[in-house]
């Protein structure tokens, strides 16, 4: 009876191994089966194992060349396909003419107010919240939260002055993420603080920590969605719990301040929770220069705007945060182009579609940015620095979607005028008066990190006052 018992435990077995195999192979099999070349993938990690190997800048950038001379080609994240668009053309009709049949990005299983955040809604949720979003960063709202950006850049200012008279050397990953953490307090919610003297504020250190644990939710929900079901069945959070119960709590508690001093008839405050509430409640007569004609054409179809939930403001807050804490036009924009923060845009298709974008079957899908901008055949010589190819009159004689450092279509970065106005003042306040030069530590060319676009030895340099 025993024996007979384990023969059937190992034919069982046996069966799940060989049905395994078998599912897999016809999984990864998937491109093959469309004709789209691609690396070979493995099960369970994919192509991510290449990825891991080479870093994901020269992972994208040799598949690029590998497959030149084709539209598209095939990567698995994991187990999930995802059909890489390389033809610019292909890129534009995803995201502006074929806009409806992609208007979500791919999914990420993630624990709120994380799953509220902008990029993750999907459909009409997203549309709601985007048309609220969108103008609270046009340009007249963005210049009520200037002062709180030139606030932080004397912070900043003030401490690098002071490490000029001291010869003291500056890390500047750490100092700038400094004066972002003083920005995000300051145009977020409304709070000044000192990151460079003051460490012990309650709502920094919340957020600073929910950072710190971003690298392992990012590689969780990237190869490993399944097991963030797993997580909140048995109560896990993956930021920490008392960081987030803090930035919970105070968004929710702004919320109601905002509406009392509102009651109350008090002057109202310049940041981007009162500027989206103000949104929230202009409706659709409100004059939004922050919206572009495809924006305007994909916000117009779908449901009446609903109010927001303080889920969708906690998350909104919450990617208001992530934004500032990672980010002279034309020189910003070519550090960009040759930096990509988003170094791909993910796409989901929204619906089966019969017609096959410029004769390809679409799966889910991202657009290879980042090898893009280093393309020599679309700019000469990418690698090096030249501004000059940001001057409206040569964005003009180029493909619109040869540079997407914001994203492109109506999906694109909401609060790209808000990004692009910190980086400039700071710049500014910082070389008016300082000029940075090497130091003993300073280590150039930079070396990467293979997936994060972090520096392997600092960015060590000193700071010299201006004559």
């Amino acid at each position: 009876m025993e024996a007979a018992f384990t023969s059937i435990l190992i034919w069982v077995a046996t069966g799940l191994f060989l049905w395994y195999i078998i599912s897999a192979l016809w999984h990864y099999s998937l491109f093959y089966r469309l004709g789209i070349p691609g690396p070979r993938p493995f099960p369970v990690l994919g192509t991510f194992g290449y990825m891991m190997r080479q870093g994901f800048r020269d992972f994208q950038i040799s598949n690029y060349e590998r497959y030149r001379g084709n539209k598209v080609y095939g990567i698995f994240d994991g187990a999930q396909p995802m059909l890489v668009l390389r033809d610019l053309d292909m890129i534009k009709d995803v995201c502006v003419k074929h806009f409806s049949s992609f208007v979500n990005r791919r999914s990420f299983a993630l624990q709120p107010p994380a799953d509220h955040m902008l990029n993750m809604l999907k459909d009409d949720h997203w549309k709601n919240v985007r048309s609220v979003v969108s103008p609270t960063f046009s340009s007249g709202r963005v210049r009520r939260m200037y002062p709180h950006v030139a606030f932080s850049t004397t912070n900043l200012v003030k401490r690098l002055k002071e490490s000029a008279e001291s010869g003291e050397m500056v890390e500047l990953k750490d100092t700038i993420s400094r004066f972002s953490m003083d920005v995000i307090a300051g145009a977020g919610f409304g709070v000044q603080i000192n990151s460079h003297e003051n460490t012990e504020n309650n709502l920094a250190n919340a957020i600073k920590d929910m950072m710190n644990h971003s690298g392992v939710i990012a590689f969780v929900t990237f190869l490993c969605p399944w097991l963030v079901s797993v997580f909140n069945f048995l109560g896990i959070n993956l930021y920490a719990t008392k960081s987030r119960k803090i930035f919970v709590s105070f968004v929710d508690a702004a919320l109601e301040n905002r509406k009392e001093e509102k009651a109350g008839g008090l002057p109202k405050r310049n940041d981007f929770l009162q500027l989206m509430l103000e949104a929230q409640d202009d409706g659709s007569d409100f004059m939004n220069d922050n919206l572009s004609k495809e924006e305007e054409k994909a916000l117009s179809t779908g449901t009446t705007r609903k109010p927001l939930t303080h889920l969708d403001y906690q998350g909104q807050a919450l990617i208001f945060v992530l934004g500032a804490y990672d980010t002279l036009s034309s020189v910003i924009s070519f550090t960009l182009f040759l930096l990509s923060l988003n170094p791909e845009c993910l796409r989901r298709v929204q619906e089966e579609i019969d017609e096959k974008i410029r004769g390809k079957a679409i799966p889910s899908m991202e657009e290879a940015s980042y090898a893009i901008h280093h393309d020599p055949e679309l700019w000469h010589d990418p690698d090096i620095f030249d501004p000059e190819r940001f001057t409206p009159e040569n964005k003009a004689n180029r493909h619109p979607v040869a540079h997407m450092s914001f994203g492109h279509g109506p999906r694109n970065c909401v609060g790209m005028r808000l990004a692009q106005l910190e980086v400039k003042v700071a710049l500014a306040g910082i070389l008016r008066h300082l000029t940075p030069v090497p130091c003993e530590k300073t280590v150039y060319p930079v070396k990467l990190e293979k997936l994060q676009l972090r520096a392997l030895d600092g960015l060590w340099v000193k700071m010299e006052a201006r004559k």
